[in-house]
Formats: C-alpha cells, sequence, structure tokens
C-alpha cells in the first residue's frame, strides 16, 4: 500500500560515516532572551516596524482594557532592552500600517478615538518628533479611511504604498464592513499622492515591492476567510495575477495556510519569509522561503515547534539572516507583558542576506558566521583581474604548483591522479592544511597530502579554496561539500552548502542523499527535513533505487526517524478523512 507516515519524529545518534570527526554538536539555530527595561503590554492591532537599528512598537489597543497605547517603544537589539516614549501627539491609534524610512517612521491610517481615519504622521526617532503629513482630501486623490490595511517601500525607498484594509460603512442604519480592494503610492520627494489603482480584496496582509510589482501575502478576503493566495500587481501593465500556494506533501499532515498564526516578513533579493506557529488549532510549525522570480516555495524548518513552544509570540521581523519575535512566556505572566524575544538563525537553514550584515543580535565573531563576499568564480576570463581570479586561473593551468593532493577515484576505488595546488593559497584558506604543514607531518616534507574522501568532493573543496564560492555545484556535490565542512571545521563553506541546498530544495531524486549526509554532517535541521520528505512520500521512496542501494544500518535508522507512534497511512483508501486526519471506526482496514 503507497502511502506516507504522521510523523512524530525523534532524533537517533550520529551514525559513522565516512568523513571522520567534526564539529560533534550543532548549536541550536534559535536563542530566547528575556527583555529587560519598560516591557510594553500586549497591544491588539499594533506595529512592529524596524527602523534604524530599533525594533519599534507602536499603536494597539490592551488586550483586556481596551485602552488604545500612544507610546513609541524601541526595542534595542544590542541589549535587548525595551525602552517607552511616551506621545501627547497625535491621537492614539490600532489598526493603522508603519514603514521605516532611516530612522523616521511614517504612520498612515487606522482608528482613532473618532473613528477610522485616513491621517499621515512622520516620526523621527532621533528627534522624537512628529510631522503631519495630512493625506489628500481631493476627490481624484483621497485615500479613503481604512483599518488593519498594508503597507511598504518600493524597492528604491522612493514611495510608499498602501493597500486593501476595512472600513465600517452605514446603510439604513445597519453598519457593514467593507473591504477595500485598491492601492495608493505616496512618493516621498514630491509629497504628493498618486491617484487609485485597482487591487485585490484584502486586509490584516502583507505587502512588498520585487521587480516593480507589488506583491501581497497571507491576511483574509472580504468573506473572512484566511487567504492562501500570493497576489501581485504589476506597476508597469497594472495587470493583477494571482497564484495558489500549495504543498507537495499529503493534505492530510500538511501545514495548512489556513491554521495556525502565519507571519510574513520580506527578505533578501526577492523573497519571503513564511512562520508558522502554533494557534489555537493544531498545525505543523514550520519556517519556508516564497521565491518571488520562481513562485516556488522551500522549506528552510519543518515541523520545529520546539523553538516556538512555551510562548505566544505577537510581531515578527526579517532582519538580514535572522527573524526576531517578540512575545511572553504561556504560564507565569500575570499581566501579559512582552517579555521574551526569540532569535532564529536563518543561515543555519540555508537562507543567507548576502546585501548586509548579520544581524546585530550577533557580533559576527563565530566561525560558522558568513560574512558578504564576493565570488571570485565571476571573476574569471572576460571579466576584470583580482588576485582570486588570477590564482584560479594558475590553478587550472598548473602553473606554478608546489603541492599534490590525492582522493579516492570512484570509479575504481584506488588513489586518484594528484591535483596540483599551490601551497600557499591552501595554507592561507584552510586551517587544517595549515597545522598539518606547521606541525611537520609528511605531509609537510612529501609535498603530498591524501585526502581518504571521494574525488569529486575534493576537488570542488579545493576549488572553493580559490574561488570562495561553490556557483555550479549540483546537490550531489554540495552535500559531499557540507560533510567536509563539519569535518574541516569550515562555516564559511558549510553555509554556502546550506544555501544552495534550500534553494534546490529537498526531491525525490535526492531526498536520501541529502538525509543520510546530513546525518555523516551532524546537521539535525537539514536531516529531519529531508526525514520528513522521505517519511511523507514513502511509498514512492521505497521503491526507488536510491533506497534500495541504502546499506542495511540506514535503512534502519531512516526508519527510526518516525516516532514509536507513527502509522502507515493511505489517503485514497476508504475509511480515511482527510480533512479530520482520522480512520472511520467502522472501517475494518488496518490502519
Amino acid at each position: 500500500m503507497e502511502g506516507s507516515l504522521v510523523l512524530e519524529p525523534v532524533h537517533p545518534a550520529r551514525p559513522t560515516g565516512t568523513v571522520g570527526a567534526g564539529v560533534s554538536d550543532r548549536a541550536s539555530p534559535h536563542t530566547i532572551m528575556e527583555a529587560k527595561g519598560s516591557l510594553p503590554p500586549v497591544l491588539i492591532n499594533s506595529s512592529f516596524t524596524l527602523c534604524g537599528d530599533k525594533l519599534v512598537l507602536y499603536g494597539g489597543f490592551h488586550k483586556y482594557t481596551d485602552e488604545v497605547n500612544n507610546a513609541v517603544m524601541m526595542l534595542d537589539m544590542k541589549t535587548v532592552t525595551w525602552t517607552m516614549v511616551p506621545q501627547t501627539f497625535p491621537k492614539p491609534r490600532f489598526g493603522h500600517s508603519a514603514v521605516a524610512k532611516e530612522d523616521k517612521l511614517y504612520i498612515f491610517g487606522g482608528e482613532d478615538e473618532e473613528g477610522f481615519c485616513n491621517s499621515f504622521y512622520e516620526y523621527s526617532l532621533s528627534e522624537d518628533q512628529w510631522v503631519d503629513k495630512q493625506a489628500p482630501e481631493s476627490e481624484d486623490l483621497r485615500v479613503e479611511p481604512r483599518s488593519r490595511h498594508a503597507a511598504c517601500l518600493a524597492e528604491d525607498g522612493g514611495r510608499m504604498y498602501i493597500s486593501g484594509g476595512i472600513t465600517i460603512v452605514e446603510e439604513g442604519g445597519v453598519s457593514d464592513k467593507q473591504v477595500h480592494n485598491d492601492l495608493y503610492w505616496y512618493d516621498f520627494d514630491s509629497e504628493e499622492w498618486g491617484p487609485r489603482l485597482d487591487f485585490v480584496q484584502r486586509f490584516d496582509h502583507t505587502i512588498t515591492t520585487h521587480n516593480n510589482k507589488v506583491w501581497a501575502f497571507g491576511g483574509f478576503s472580504a468573506e473572512i476567510v484566511r487567504v492562501d493566495q500570493v497576489a501581485w500587481l504589476n506597476l508597469d501593465t497594472f495587470s493583477i495575477g494571482t497564484v495558489q500556494i500549495t504543498h507537495s506533501i499529503p493534505a492530510a499532515i500538511s501545514t495548512d495556510l489556513r491554521q495556525g498564526n502565519h507571519f510574513y516578513g520580506p527578505g533578501s533579493a526577492g523573497t519571503v519569509i513564511n512562520a508558522t506557529t502554533p494557534a489555537l488549532l493544531p498545525v505543523r510549525s514550520s519556517i519556508s522561503r516564497l521565491d518571488l522570480d520562481s513562485l516556488n516555495v522551500t522549506y528552510l524548518a519543518r515541523d520545529c515547534a520546539e523553538m516556538f513552544e512555551g510562548y505566544e509570540w505577537f510581531h515578527m521581523a526579517v532582519i538580514h539572516s535572522h527573524l526576531v519575535f517578540v512575545g511572553r512566556e504561556l504560564e507565569g505572566d500575570d499581566e501579559e507583558r512582552i517579555t521574551h524575544i526569540l532569535s532564529i538563525d536563518l543561515s543555519e537553514m540555508g537562507y543567507i542576506d548576502h546585501t548586509g550584515p548579520d544581524s546585530p543580535l550577533h557580533d559576527g565573531s563565530s566561525p560558522n558566521t558568513t560574512a558578504d563576499s564576493t565570488s571570485f568564480g565571476d571573476q574569471l576570463e572576460g571579466q576584470p583581474s583580482s588576485v582570486g581570479g588570477d590564482l584560479y586561473r594558475f590553478y587550472l593551468s598548473g602553473e606554478l604548483c608546489d603541492f599534490e593532493i590525492t582522493a579516492i577515484d570512484p570509479a575504481t576505488n584506488t588513489t586518484s591522479s594528484p591535483i596540483k595546488v599551490h601551497k600557499m593559497v591552501l595554507a592561507a584558506r584552510w586551517p587544517h592544511f595549515r597545522r598539518a604543514l606547521a606541525s611537520g607531518m609528511s605531509e609537510a616534507h612529501t609535498g603530498c597530502m591524501h585526502i581518504a574522501e571521494p574525488l569529486p568532493w575534493v576537488q570542488k573543496l579545493i576549488e572553493f579554496m580559490y574561488r570562495d564560492t561553490i556557483e555550479g555545484c549540483n546537490t550531489d556535490q554540495a552535500t559531499g561539500l557540507l560533510a567536509l565542512s563539519n569535518m574541516y571545521e569550515l562555516g564559511r563553506l558549510r553555509k554556502q552548502c546550506l544555501e544552495l541546498i534550500a534553494i534546490k530544495g529537498i526531491t525525490m531524486d535526492d531526498c536520501l542523499v541529502i538525509w543520510e549526509r546530513a546525518w555523516i554532517a551532524n546537521e539535525p535541521l537539514l536531516r529531519r527535513n529531508a526525514a520528513l520528505f522521505i517519511l511523507n512520500n514513502w511509498g514512492h521512496i521505497v521503491r526507488s533505487p536510491q533506497f534500495a542501494a541504502l546499506s542495511k544500518n540506514s535503512i534502519i535508522e531512516l526508519c527510526m526517524e518516525a516516532g514509536p507512534k507513527a502509522v502507515v497511512h493511505s489517503p485514497n483508501k476508504p475509511g480515511y478523512d482527510s480533512e479530520s486526519d482520522h480512520w472511520d471506526d467502522d472501517d475494518p482496514m488496518e490502519q
């Protein structure tokens, strides 16, 4: 019977692989910190915005007293300290939008004591001053009052876009909720609003810009149904497009886009991060990335409830390669204040922001931290000369090489022909190589080193030493390099391997290779993602030639990835209810 395993994953001990000991215990990618300072209360429909080096919480109403907050609360990410700056202007509000440009915060709309509004303000964090940027009142340009709408900046920061939202309208003494299906823009240089554009009908959603398009995610439709479509507006043609986001795993056990708490945040280079945390209904927690160019969704972490459990999280921000959540502990907090900060290092999952430095929550001193880099591979023939590019050309030609490296030829399982390299380059880039030479080991005298690993892996490892990139590698090579990065404690190489694997995604063809090598490389997050994919597609995987090629020990350990309560089920068989994920008690089929 083809089917999939309902998981309760466990983590078996690291097996004995071909690669020797390296980093024995991988640090957890998430850190929970207790905040200090003036802890803000839990505020409904408030805004949470990264402005400069501060996270700014503004507006919203108290969960129990309904009192509307009018203080600007700033979180210093270096000291994890909240600072409250009381305000007397403008009027307290909730359901507004906020975007940041340099050290200024731009607040639009929401609801105040007089009802829905379309007021527009600029707040300077450095000067603690507000400027009224009143929205236009002319009928052609008038932005209607609204709440729970979305806002974002243009890619160049020159405009602000406003999308959707709700307004309560009165007709015949009956109140009705109107959900807007429009888009407006504000130009910061001319300080003028553009005309109304048609867009999707949403509220409580998130928007961002990429490739001269405005993209909308999540939120609710006019029928108050959670939206699982991505929509975009082309700003050149004003055409609107939508796409349905689906999952490759069985519907009965997938993360339903209409369940749980979904946090969306614009990432780097045309990506959007979606983090799903538990809510009233049970849901599998996950972190995924949507590529806006390919419209491809890849999971960075599946079934990751341990990152979120024990806390209630209210806001999320994407800061370079980190997710930052603010929330409270579920037990022991009677006043319900925002007491804790959760930081998740996405680079540990293969997501790296190449446009800026690492999050200020981390000092960047870790050997596993990847800084921005310039690909030497882009500087070969036809490109401007560079030291790296020139040395790589010498490596390709074999000119002036003074050292040799051998490996295992997988075709014959014997020692390969020597690879000619430059001792100075490898010593500068590879601490293990430098230590071997300095220790007076035989390699220092013979001018040759043998690495008992497959030749294709070793060739790519040496190329990385010259080029500082693994661009062009396939999944097989990247997973091999990942194992070597663990053996030789090459944090920079490791991050690039994780990134390439995350971008390519886990497929039927390579899931077993990724699982086995993540196991050897001591990468529990990647191993879990691969194991979940395998077990959720169990009927297909066990019939593949890759599965047949696994060793007996690997097959046993793979089966042990499922918890003791795991069962095989088939959604296509009678008696199985995919909506409730259970079997009809009257059905005689064994579960």
